[in-house]
């Protein structure tokens, strides 16, 4: 079993001398080459006694008894099956992104090469998602979140039920919008462009409510209007989503208390459709996206990521609730987050959680597989000196 608390990786044949940021990692160019020689200590030892350990041993043949070469085993057990043709020492760290590592191990397990330098491994999606439900756990209000890497599918829904809609069913209208225009049932004149375009990208009210009314058969009876939204929401599998309310016009409402309801999931799944162009027909998704690139709604997810990095969003927000739902781009690999609370009693601190939240799960996806870790690099002589070991 590959201990955790210290790894370190020795490389043979290809070392250089001269700065510690020249040290290649290891090679896999060829069937010729084997595995590179990394070692791993069997016994837990301290951080210090590591740290000692790690920087004092100078050749493969003169490790201590406790220490052994890994096994291609072994290494699979890190870093998954990597590619047969693969050179590490010709990429650079965000090129590690591309490597497919479908068994990384835990957040915190650090190896160390011979030049000195500590890498830090990036936590898995599972050690991701403990991670999203523990912040969720310490947030007042009941909270939900919905996480998908596009790239490889992996998803997790955590806490997934029906919650407050607020504007998020806003999605939903738009989309039998577009629908019934694809079909030639609704006839878009300027009037149902406009609504369309500032109901989602300013999110205003009175744009749904007129888009709904153009719904209704000659009764013009508001609820047949719903009928055609919901229809669509129920055809598109939206299991947790229904909208029995117009937006902000009390005279609207239903009489029995029930809400417009969504879910994190269902709005994650609607986003996707939208993504790979199956919303609707490919032109319909295209319009789609573009009106939530478009987005004026920015003080959420926006305000999460880094300034410039390319999103498609809705948010949705009333006196308890703090929603927002997002395609976020990265050059990396793409990803949909929504994220839902309500039942707030300080939407403000409910806002920064949003943000804090959005800023880890993009630096998640965003950060190396393997990356030096600065808090633990010491230089050479540093660690030789420390270790009693003279160069």
């Amino acid at each position: 079993m590959i201990k955790k608390s210290m790894v370190s990786l020795l490389l043979t044949g290809i070392l250089t001398t001269t700065a510690i940021w020249s040290c290649p990692i290891a090679a896999l160019a060829s069937d010729s080459v084997s595995w590179p020689e990394l070692t791993v200590q069997t016994e837990q030892i301290s951080e210090t006694e590591a740290d000692t350990e790690a920087f004092s041993v100078d050749v493969p043949n003169q490790l201590p008894s406790d220490w052994h070469a890994l096994s291609e085993e072994e290494l699979n057990q890190l870093f998954g099956d990597l590619p047969r043709y693969l050179d590490l020492g010709s990429f650079t760290l965000n090129r590690l992104n591309n490597i497919p590592i479908p068994q990384i191990t835990s957040d915190g397990m650090v190896i160390r090469d011979r030049c000195g330098r500590a890498w830090r491994i990036r936590m898995n999606w599972q050690e991701l998602q403990k991670r999203i439900t523990s912040m969720l756990s310490d947030y007042q209000g009941d909270w939900s979140v919905y996480l998908k890497d596009l790239k490889n599918g992996n998803t997790m829904e955590i806490n997934e039920h029906a919650m407050q809609s607020a504007s998020l069913i806003k999605l939903y209208i738009a989309g039998a919008t577009l629908e019934l225009i694809e079909n030639g049932d609704l006839t878009e004149t300027d009037t149902i462009t406009h609504a369309l375009h500032e109901m989602i990208t300013v999110s205003d009210n009175e744009s749904s409510n007129v888009l709904v009314r153009s719904f209704c058969d000659e009764s013009g009876d508001f609820q047949t209007g719903l009928a055609k939204v919901n229809d669509f929401i129920q055809r598109m599998g939206f299991a947790n989503t229904i909208q029995v309310n117009g937006i902000a016009d009390p005279s609207l409402w239903v009489s029995d208390g029930r809400i417009n309801e969504t879910s994190a999931a269902d709005c994650g799944r609607l986003l996707e459709m939208i993504y790979n162009r199956e919303l609707v027909s490919h032109y319909a998704s295209y319009r789609f996206e573009n009106l939530l690139n478009n987005q004026e709604v920015n003080y959420k997810i926006p305000a999460g990521l880094p300034e410039g990095t390319p999103i498609s969003h809705k948010t949705g927000e009333v006196d308890d609730t703090e929603n927002d739902t997002a395609i976020i781009y990265t050059p990396y690999g793409d990803y949909i987050f929504c994220i839902l609370s309500t039942n707030l009693t300080d939407t403000g601190s409910a806002v920064d959680h949003i943000r804090e939240i959005t800023a880890m799960v993009y630096d998640w996806f965003t950060r190396p597989v393997i990356e030096v870790d600065s808090e633990t690099l010491l230089p050479l002589d540093t660690a030789s000196s420390e270790s009693g070991e003279t160069s």
